[in-house]
């Protein structure tokens, strides 16, 4: 999970104040994204709830080697997600979608195109 540490990006350079993080707690596996210089803003999101993952890549950005990754949640709060300007998005989307393969059959959720499902036959 430690590989899933990234920083929003100016240009090249990692010199943002968002800071986007895969974090176990206790027993679930969360994305937490940390905003702000003089004051702080922190989004959790539990990883089985993300629905959809997609990534994009302008011509400006991929001179400057960085991408947008775009999560659809079933969360209340932040149905929408936009990880914007990072490092290495096509890794960073390939990474979290195992993750959260990973949790949903861990966690016995069921995904359907409609819905998340708890599974009846899984604990």
């Amino acid at each position: 999970m430690e590989n899933l540490n990234r920083r929003k990006c100016w240009l090249w350079f990692p010199i943002r104040f968002t800071f986007y993080k895969v974090e176990k707690k206790y027993d679930d596996v969360e994305l937490i994204i940390t905003s702000g210089l003089l004051s702080k803003k922190v989004e959790k999101i539990k990883i089985f709830k993300i629905q959809d993952i997609s990534y994009s890549r302008s011509l400006g950005n991929l001179i400057c080697g960085v991408g947008n990754v775009k999560l659809l949640s079933g969360d209340v709060t932040t149905p929408v997600i936009n990880i914007t300007k990072i490092k290495k998005p096509k890794q960073f989307m390939e990474e979290l979608e195992k993750l959260i393969h990973d949790e949903r059959n861990r966690v016995g959720v069921i995904h359907h195109e409609s819905n998340v499902i708890r599974s009846p036959y899984r604990r």
